[in-house]
């Protein structure tokens, strides 16, 4: 009986020294910066990569931007580049803040882009 009681008190001190160590970690970093991004965003056709607007107040905190060509590829996470579409059309961005550099993840942003066509000069549609 008393060996079981025991191994009961060292499972026990075992188990709190994981949840003490796993909540100092999570102590260290800070809270997830915030990114400032518009949430609907247009720009018009150059046929450049275009990417979107989206800032971290902490310039050394981690972001990353993926975009995808539909929002079934967003809401299931796949298909998704991190090269700035070129196109016309209509995309939607994951602004992701990953844990690193001292930072907790944070939640995901989305963003609706669309790449509109430019429309021709007014002389130009005359002739």
């Amino acid at each position: 009986m008393k060996h079981i009681f025991l191994v009961f008190i060292s499972f026990v001190i075992i188990i709190f020294t994981i949840a003490a160590c796993s909540s100092q970690k999570d102590s260290e970093l800070a809270d997830p910066p915030i990114i400032t991004s518009a949430t609907y965003q247009h720009t018009l056709y150059n046929g450049r990569g275009q990417p979107i607007d989206a800032r971290a107040m902490e310039e050394d905190a981690p972001l990353e931007v993926i975009y995808y060509t539909s929002e079934a590829d967003y809401d299931a996470d796949v298909n998704g580049v991190t090269d700035p579409p070129t196109e016309v059309g209509l995309y939607y961005a994951r602004i992701r803040r990953p844990e690193g550099k001292g930072y907790k993840q944070g939640r995901d942003i989305k963003v609706e882009y669309r790449i509109q066509k430019a429309l021709p000069p007014p002389e130009a549609a005359k002739q």
